[in-house]
């Protein structure tokens, strides 16, 4: 005996349709045997058959699932190993890109505050009818000088304070005392952003607690013994360094000792300017313009930028 696969009614022998549901049978049934097809007519007497489905169609769908789940599963490992690689390869890349941009922000920064130092300075002397600083002698007129004897010669960072939006630092200052003396102690502990390279990452304080600045003038237009008028520059504002930058051995704004010589380089040292980013170093001249100068710049030019009395050209530098 068969059962009809459709109602499980039990059917005789070689039956051709089961007598409970009236399914027809495309093959004959012998015993333990169940159909490959039925055919099973609607029950208003339609004559379109519906079909079962046929177990060989479910294996292959099956099959065709599991070949599509590993290809997925072969696609997600070959993309995580390739973002793997490729993440290290992207940032060795960008790396230096990003530290170009921020090498040439903190540049575009620094050359601000020196258009800002030497606006300070240029107002100086339209107030004094000279560079800073104040209490010393203007070079080859000393006779017409007319020095205070209570002012005590301070530095050219304290003496542009009052241009540069800082006159309320500059009037805590007694100029009846030396920078040093502990009554100026408050003020010259006063971070002045101006005078900081946003590409220096020590500290600006000095041991001592004073503020220090990452700018130096040229001794040989000003220092803490003489200074000049734009008319004893007769090399020409343009080609006479007032400012330059450093990058080690700095001092505190308010020394009247921080100068360096421009004819010794740009490359560093105790005595030299110097470029915080070791490629470029930064000079304000007695102009106000700002220049970038290589810190391979040729020591012929080097010289004639530091004078402002040697009558020889620069020509393009």
């Amino acid at each position: 005996m068969a059962k009809c696969p459709k109602c499980d009614t039990i059917v005789e022998k070689n039956a051709l349709a089961c007598p409970a549901c009236g399914a027809k049978f495309r093959q004959k049934l012998s015993s333990n045997d169940v159909p490959e097809e039925l055919e099973d007519f609607e029950e208003d007497g339609g004559d379109s058959p519906t079909r079962s489905k046929q177990p060989s169609r479910g294996r292959k769908a099956d099959k065709s699932k599991s070949n599509t789940s590993a290809i997925l599963i072969i696609l997600a490992c070959v993309g995580g190993i390739s973002i793997c690689f490729c993440i290290p390869v992207l940032l060795a890349l960008l790396l230096p890109a990003v530290q170009q941009a921020r090498d040439a922000a903190r540049t575009a920064q620094a050359m601000n505050h020196m258009k800002q130092i030497g606006l300070g300075a240029h107002n100086f002397h339209d107030s004094y009818n000279q560079f800073p600083p104040r209490g010393v002698s203007r070079i080859g007129n000393l006779a017409a000088d007319n020095i205070d004897p209570n002012v005590v010669p301070q530095a050219f960072f304290t003496d542009i304070l009052p241009f540069i939006d800082q006159a309320g630092v500059h009037a805590q200052i007694r100029y009846s005392q030396p920078w040093s003396d502990p009554t100026n102690k408050g003020p010259l502990a006063t971070v002045i952003p101006t005078y900081i390279h946003p590409a220096v990452s020590s500290s600006p304080l000095n041991g001592q607690g004073y503020a220090l600045t990452h700018y130096a003038t040229n001794g040989k237009v000003m220092n803490d013994s003489m200074t000049n008028r734009i008319r004893d520059i007769t090399d020409g504002t343009s080609n006479t360094v007032l400012v330059g930058s450093l990058n080690d051995g700095f001092k505190a704004w308010g020394d009247p000792t921080n100068h360096r010589d421009p004819a010794l380089g740009f490359s560093g040292g105790p005595d030299a300017f110097g470029a915080p980013n070791k490629r470029f170093a930064l000079i304000l001249m007695c102009d106000g313009a700002v220049r970038r100068v290589a810190v391979t710049l040729l020591p012929d030019i080097c010289d004639k930028l530091a004078d402002p009395r040697d009558g020889q050209p620069i020509g393009e530098f």
